[in-house]
């Protein structure tokens, strides 16, 4: 009967083993993955792994009974450690302490196969653990964790048998009981994901994917979201309104009665959810630049809550083909025009800010129409910000830019632009407009005309270009920005 306790015994410490080898790979990814950290300091290992050996070494030397109850805690430890660790990743002043954990557990390891035994046996027992070692990192780069839990329960059922006549009655149902709530934890409580671009902001990443065109981020913060696209900040549910107000509610108000309008980008609803609070309108041409933003927009429930739903609305007539062919079929027929693309950071983007797709938007629009686009940041990017402006006005459109301060993006601007306005009309009617016959969050006639106040000006450039198809420039001026104050 020893030597059968014995084989149990070494099949126990094999399984330690290997959860310390899997553990040491998962130990590995999270410390590439959220500090790009290779490697892990080697005396802290080397002091750390001999003051657990020599813990450890001395925990063989107890009680049976203590042996017992140390090592069903030390099961329910490694059951549970991943959810520990994601745990600690909302404290990132304690995020250092789980590189070393791993370290802590293998010398546990090399004590059990010190003390399992006696004589040669410790020598296999050295080897097994090595092997097992070897085979949990194996383990891990194959499966990424997958069937983790069915390890741990075989190490639980041979603890039970190498240990079960040590053990009275009350203590067995004890026992089966604290493993069967293992069981029902594994299945019932979903594991927290982590996500590769954690390393890239402070507030935990809770939804990351990618669309044909780019990374979508959402983190969290105190019951808030912040949605990113290739780590570029796009809205946060904390401070929306003063962004999407702006841009929306002056030219709907400079448009009576509008009932025709286009959006062109705008995927995630919100900029629908506010023109849909002006009744008059009966039609929204939605050209989405990406369908893949678009269905998460539609379908997952940060980006639905944050419009509304609006994008299920029977006005919407979605629009699939290009921008450009989209408004060259459209003379004089939109009332207001939206344009919210990405900022001009490569030559794709680059084409929503020239002089072409301005002239086409123009031509669009009915007689006494207005459109308006966001136009990145007039500080940050001040080129970019008159560049576009200065588009826009060699297309044919009377101009009128404005900022505003957005807590979650900082300054931000947009240019308005008129068709049949003068100079002056746009700026009088635009500090006279007034928001009080609409639901709004944010914005009233105090607030419009701060927007329009820029104080002197903070670059002079005189050498300003025009935007054009044959010949770009804006995203030169807009990735040259002094987006660092280097």
């Amino acid at each position: 009967m020893s030597d059968k306790f014995n084989y149990l015994k070494i099949i126990h410490l094999s399984l330690v083993s290997f959860f310390g080898g899997y553990q040491l790979f998962d130990l590995n990814n999270f410390s590439i993955t959220f500090f790009d950290s290779q490697a892990i300091d080697a005396f802290i290992v080397t002091l750390l792994f001999s003051i657990s050996f020599t813990i450890f070494y001395f925990y063989w030397k107890v009680k049976s009974k203590m042996k017992i109850v140390t090592s069903v805690l030390f099961i329910v430890v490694l059951a549970s450690f991943s959810g520990i660790k994601n745990s600690i990743l909302l404290y990132p002043g304690l995020l250092e302490l789980v590189k070393y954990l791993l370290v802590i557990l293998a010398g546990l390891c090399l004590s059990i196969a010190l003390e399992a035994s006696t004589g040669k046996r410790n020598y296999f027992n050295l080897l097994a653990i090595i092997v097992f070692l070897m085979l949990g990192l194996v383990f891990g780069y194959m499966t990424n964790g997958y069937w983790l839990t069915f390890f741990v329960l075989l190490d639980a059922v041979t603890l039970f048998f190498v240990y079960q006549f040590q053990l009275n009655r009350n203590s067995i149902i004890g026992f089966s009981a604290l493993f069967a709530g293992i069981i029902l934890m594994g299945v019932f409580v979903p594991p927290s994901e982590l996500f590769s671009s954690q390393k890239n902001y402070r507030d935990r990443v809770i939804f990351s994917t990618e669309t044909p065109f780019q990374k979508i981020d959402i983190t969290s913060w105190k019951g808030h979201y912040w949605v990113y696209s290739n780590s570029v900040i796009q809205f946060s549910t904390l401070d929306e309104p003063m962004y999407y107000e702006p841009m929306v509610h002056p030219v709907m108000n400079l448009v009576p009665d509008a009932t025709n309008i286009l959006i062109v980008g705008g995927e995630n609803g919100i900029i629908i959810r506010e023109i849909k609070k002006y009744r008059e309108v009966q039609k929204i041409d939605l050209v989405p630049l990406d369908t893949g933003l678009l269905s998460l927009a539609k379908n997952h429930p940060i980006f639905m809550a944050a419009n509304e739903k609006a994008l299920y609305s029977d006005k919407i007539s979605m629009c699939t083909v290009d921008a450009f062919r989209h408004l060259e079929n459209k003379e004089n027929q939109f009332d207001v025009i939206i344009i919210d693309t990405l900022d001009p950071i490569d030559l794709e983007s680059n084409r929503y800010y020239t002089k072409e797709f301005y002239k086409l938007c123009l031509r669009a629009l009915t007689s006494d129409g207005v459109m308006v686009t966001q136009a990145g940041s007039p500080y940050y990017a001040t080129k970019a910000f008159q560049a576009i402006a200065k588009a826009m006005s060699d297309a044919g459109f009377t101009t009128l830019p404005f900022h505003n301060q957005v807590l979650s993006m900082g300054e931000w601007g947009w240019i308005m632009g008129s068709k049949s306005l003068s100079k002056e009309e746009l700026t009088e009617r635009v500090k006279a407009l007034e928001f009080e016959y609409v639901d709004t969050k944010w914005i009233n006639q105090e607030a419009m005309q701060m927007m329009m106040a820029f104080g002197k000006p903070y670059v002079i450039s005189d050498s300003i270009g025009i935007n054009s198809l044959k010949k770009p420039i804006i995203h030169e001026y807009y990735t040259s920005g002094t987006w660092n104050f280097e």
